[in-house]
């Protein structure tokens, strides 16, 4: 019986590996969910120190949302993520802190739906809705240019699976293109990336998924080493999780030990034994 290869749900990161990046990483990664160990200072698919600092604004950010105090985690996670604080007071003073008292708000909320059959995924940091307009909150650290996140897919998926998925929180009413846009908001600036959605965008998105879906379930065979539908793309292959893999060779440790050399046993002298016989 031939063994059906499950459908990979697709996130804005598959798609942007898929797309953008490396089909075979996400061939590796998504549809086989392998495993294959990096190289030591290597976080590919971990999550590095600004990763983790992230994380922990987020939780903050819903811990907020809950209504449950703050104090205790700051001053817990301070000594940790140097700068927590401080992230924390310039949000505490921006325009998305307290949303309108008559807006909806859901955070940390996740959408999903099918394009051509195959599953897609989106993960809201924050939604708000409020006087007919539906605003999309993320909340991105580090340093990530206006283009770079203009160009992700994130910015095109998330307005795209709101419109077509969000009945579920608007109580059945359709959402129009126009009225959403995608917010990134830079926790170490404060500054905002505004993202208009529109009826074009929404249609031209759709297409583009439609065709990514249908590659995406294309047969793959890891065993072949450029595979037709998920190729390899060399220049990313240093910092991946999976460049051994790919990239068989001899073995090359990054840091070479120095073995101890073996114990030398040399049979005893006279005056060893003379000395051993004295009382």
């Amino acid at each position: 019986m031939t063994q059906v290869e499950p459908r990979p749900r697709l996130s804005s990161a598959a798609l942007d590996a898929l797309a953008d990046g490396c089909p075979r990483y996400f061939a590796l990664r998504y549809k086989l969910q392998a495993y294959w160990p990096a190289r030591a200072g290597q976080h590919p698919q971990g999550e590095d120190d600004g990763a983790r600092l992230g994380s922990v604004f987020h939780r903050l950010v819903q811990q907020h949302a809950c209504g449950l105090p703050l104090a205790p985690l700051l001053e817990a996670w301070e000594g940790l993520h140097p700068g927590l604080t401080q992230m924390w007071a310039r949000f505490a003073t921006s325009e998305h802190f307290s949303p309108p008292l008559e807006a909806e708000v859901w955070t940390e909320q996740s959408l999903h739906l099918q394009v051509a059959e195959v599953p897609f995924v989106a993960r809201y940091d924050r939604i708000v809705a409020h006087a007919g307009r539906w605003r999309i909150l993320d909340w991105k650290t580090g340093h990530p240019s206006g283009e770079t996140l203009r160009r992700g897919w994130q910015a095109r998926l998330y307005p795209f699976v709101l419109t077509e998925a969000a009945q579920v929180l608007s109580g059945g009413s359709p959402i129009a293109p126009e009225s959403v846009e995608m917010v990134f908001w830079l926790v170490d600036t404060g500054e905002a990336v505004v993202i208009p959605h529109s009826a074009s965008r929404h249609e031209a998105t759709r297409q583009r998924l439609t065709a990514l879906a249908r590659q995406a379930c294309a047969p793959f065979d890891p065993r072949v080493h450029d595979d037709a539908a998920f190729p390899r793309v060399p220049s990313r292959c240093p910092p991946c999780a999976y460049h051994t893999l790919c990239n068989a060779g001899p073995f090359e440790p990054s840091e070479m030990l120095v073995w101890p050399s073996p114990p030398v046993f040399l049979p005893p002298s006279d005056a060893g034994l003379r000395a051993a016989e004295a009382p």
